[in-house]
């Protein structure tokens, strides 16, 4: 039915993922075939802060967003949930490690970092926004992993009050 590569070289190795190649096998035989990008391993869901279900997101709908209709005593939080969805175990570095966040935003009761997540297995973490005035705020941190295809994910959050 279908074989997946995790890397391919030699015939295919300039050729863009999702379009056409023959492989040479054997030195003789072709093969065409389709390289087609991986999934990352890591997905996440995001938790509405109100009832606490969450969905999960991909990593391409990258973005946290804070409204003034969540702030409660002058600050919001949601947590994240950060799913393994390999078939083997992930490290997981140091959230917001290499791009943490600055105030107004903060990252709260971190069970992520520096950890080894079992396949299908969680983690989460919260980010909390507290500002002290009115305005627009925006802000990314990275979420890095042991993935080979995606080493680290990035993600955006903004708040407006």
């Amino acid at each position: 039915n279908g074989m997946e590569f995790f890397r391919y070289e030699g015939d295919c190795a300039d050729v863009p993922r999702v379009e056409p190649c023959v492989l040479t096998m054997d030195g003789y035989k072709e093969v065409p075939v389709r390289f087609y990008p991986p999934q990352p391993r890591l997905m996440w869901l995001k938790l509405d802060p109100e009832t606490g279900i969450g969905e999960p997101v991909p990593f391409g709908d990258n973005t946290i967003e804070f409204t003034s209709d969540m702030l409660k005593g002058g600050c919001a939080s949601t947590t994240v949930i950060v799913h393994n969805n390999s078939n083997r175990s992930l490290d997981i570095g140091k959230i917001g490690g290499l791009d943490p966040l600055e105030e107004p935003f903060a990252i709260m009761d971190d069970t992520c970092s520096d950890t080894t997540l079992d396949f299908q297995s969680d983690c989460t973490f919260m980010v909390n926004y507290c500002p002290s005035d009115n305005g627009q705020y925006t802000d990314t941190f990275d979420i890095p992993s042991s993935d080979p295809n995606y080493p680290s994910q990035t993600i955006e959050v903004t708040g407006g009050s």
